[in-house]
């Protein structure tokens, strides 16, 4: 999970009364620029496959819709990963997440283990949780796109 220095001030759109587009082009090319057009989470260049991604889900965060603090860019494998399952995740232009989790590569097993450097919080975990189902996935149907993700 990358490192995020989010612009000030927000891009126009969101700066005006009665905004609900969060997804308009002003904010696409400046979530672009502010994270080198790089995924947050999985840090994969994003060309044409990117979303605009809720760090806390508008299902259970409506009024976080348009807030220029809850916007990043995100590849559509990780957004699908995250869904509005990981609500309380680390928030990378608050928290130097390297610093906070490191990884380690299992080679023979094609698998990266994630674990806290010091201390363990409730984000902390869910973070770690998040970016284990994004590298290491679970389920049956998508191991081979999670092998070739690994790869």
């Amino acid at each position: 999970m990358i490192r995020v220095s989010k612009s000030n001030p927000a891009p126009a759109p969101l700066l005006r009364a009665g905004n609900t587009e969060h997804n308009h082009q002003e904010v696409q090319q400046q979530l672009i620029a502010d994270q080198n057009g790089k995924c947050y989470l999985c840090e994969r260049i994003c060309i044409t496959d990117y979303q605009i991604e809720h760090l806390k889900s508008e299902h259970h965060h409506p009024e976080l819709e348009c807030n220029w603090t809850n916007l990043f860019l995100s590849c559509s494998y990780c957004n699908g990963k995250k869904l509005d399952n990981y609500d309380d995740i680390l928030d990378p232009s608050i928290n130097d997440v390297e610093s906070m989790i490191a990884c380690d590569h299992n080679i023979s097993k094609k698998k990266i283990v994630f674990h806290p450097v010091a201390g363990v919080t409730p984000a902390i975990n869910q973070t770690i949780q998040l970016l284990e189902r994004v590298f290491n996935g679970k389920s049956s149907m998508r191991v081979v796109k999670e092998e070739r993700f690994y790869e």
